[in-house]
C-alpha cells in the first residue's frame, strides 16, 4: 500500500474551505481517485473549550488521530479541512483576544513546536484567501464577528508571507466560484 497524498486547506473561518474540500473530493472521485475527507476538527471539540489552550490541544489530538487513521487506509488522496497551522493562527489570536495568562502562553510554546512538526507531514498546504469574497454564515458554531475573522486572516497572511519555507500555495477564493477554484486546486494536485 502506497502512502496517500496529504492535502490541507488553511485560512480564517468562513472563507469556503469546507465547501471547497467537498467540491474537490467529488471531482477527484469522479476522475477515479480514492479520496478520504477529514472534516473540520474544531467542530469535534466542545464549544466551552473554544478560545482556550485546552481547546486547541484537543483539536490537535483529534487531527493527529484522524491523520493516523487516514494513513492506514488505501487511498490516493487525503483532503484535510484545516491545516495544523490553523491551530497556530488561533493560538496567537486567542492568546491576545482572550488575554491568556503568562502560564498559558508558556504552555503553548511546546505545543506550537509539536504542531509545527505535524505540518511537515503534509504534501500540499493551500492557504485559502477568501475573507473579502465570502460572507460569514452563522451556523450556530462559528464566530460571526468580522473583527476576529480579519484578525485571524491577518495572522494567516503573515504566515503565508513570512513562512514561505512551509510551502503554502495561495489560492484566491472568488465569490460564487467554488467549481472554478476547485479546478484550480485540482490542477495543482
Amino acid at each position: 500500500m502506497k502512502r496517500p497524498l496529504f492535502v490541507s486547506f488553511s485560512g480564517t473561518h468562513c472563507v469556503g474551505k469546507s465547501t471547497l474540500l467537498k467540491e474537490i473530493a467529488n471531482k477527484l472521485k469522479r476522475k477515479g481517485y480514492s479520496v478520504i475527507e477529514v472534516e473540520e476538527y474544531a467542530r469535534k471539540v466542545p464549544r466551552e473549550f473554544h478560545g482556550t489552550l485546552k481547546g486547541q490541544q484537543l483539536m490537535f489530538e483529534i487531527l493527529k488521530k484522524e491523520l493516523v487513521k487516514a494513513s492506514t487506509k488505501d487511498a490516493d488522496i487525503v483532503l484535510i479541512d484545516r491545516s495544523p497551522i490553523d491551530i497556530i493562527y488561533y493560538i496567537l489570536f486567542f492568546a491576545c483576544a482572550k488575554q491568556w495568562t503568562v502560564e498559558e502562553i508558556k504552555s503553548s510554546v511546546k505545543f506550537l513546536k509539536d504542531t509545527s512538526e505535524l505540518i511537515s507531514k503534509f504534501d500540499l498546504l493551500f492557504y485559502i484567501d477568501g475573507v473579502d469574497a465570502i460572507n460569514i454564515a452563522d451556523d450556530g458554531f462559528r464566530f460571526t464577528d468580522e473583527h476576529s475573522r480579519h484578525a485571524v486572516d491577518l495572522i494567516a497572511k503573515s504566515f503565508y508571507v513570512l513562512a514561505r519555507n512551509l510551502g503554502f500555495i495561495k489560492i484566491k477564493q472568488k465569490a460564487n466560484a467554488v467549481a472554478e477554484t476547485a479546478n484550480e486546486i485540482i490542477d495543482l494536485i
